[in-house]
């Protein structure tokens, strides 16, 4: 007799492993103008470092910061995009800011802590694993769950994990916290 006829069942609950799928990384404008045929657009040459070298993006800034207020700026690009063209000119990347819709509509670029952080240095989601998705539509990119949260305007995947560069908090500068990020 001693035979058991229903073993003790464990329920293994594992948490799903979340995934980032952006290759954000940190980088310096080292020139800028103006578009040749788009008035809201500047076009920036920006230095990635070493590794990546410099990228051209077309950024819709113009309005929202003079081209002197750029000149020099760490800022936090998207690379993994689609390659996207704006009326004949190439952009290699997507300027990052925070995007606040109301109570009046403003954009804040997103840098990486105090701006020291090198060139090239990969943006990472904490409590996530980085899978770069190769040639990222704009819309699945746009679908993410990137907010600007508390009074350091952190930015956040899913409103609970930090993204950080270097160790350092990237943030967003202008906006209220719960701006989106685009």
């Amino acid at each position: 007799m001693g035979e058991v006829l229903y073993a003790k069942l464990e329920k293994k609950v594992e948490k799903a492993e979340e995934i980032f799928p952006c290759d954000m990384r940190v980088g310096t404008i080292e020139s800028i103008a103006d578009h040749p045929e788009q008035d809201t657009l500047y076009v920036c040459q920006v230095n990635m470092g070493a590794e990546l070298g410099t990228r051209q993006v077309c950024a819709g800034l113009k309005g929202k910061y003079e081209a002197a207020e750029l000149q020099g700026r760490s800022v936090v690009l998207l690379l993994n995009l689609k390659p996207a063209e704006f009326k004949g000119v190439k952009s290699e990347g997507m300027m990052l800011v925070g995007d606040q819709q109301k109570p009046q509509k403003l954009q804040g670029l997103l840098k990486a802590g105090d701006g020291s952080v090198a060139n090239g240095t990969p943006v990472v989601c904490e409590g996530a694993k980085t899978v770069v998705a190769p040639d990222m539509d704009l819309k699945v990119f746009q679908k993410l769950e990137l907010k600007v949260l508390g009074d350091n305007l952190g930015v956040t995947y899913k409103k609970t994990m930090a993204l950080t560069a270097g160790g350092q908090v990237v943030a967003a500068e202008r906006v209220k916290p719960n701006s989106n990020i685009r």
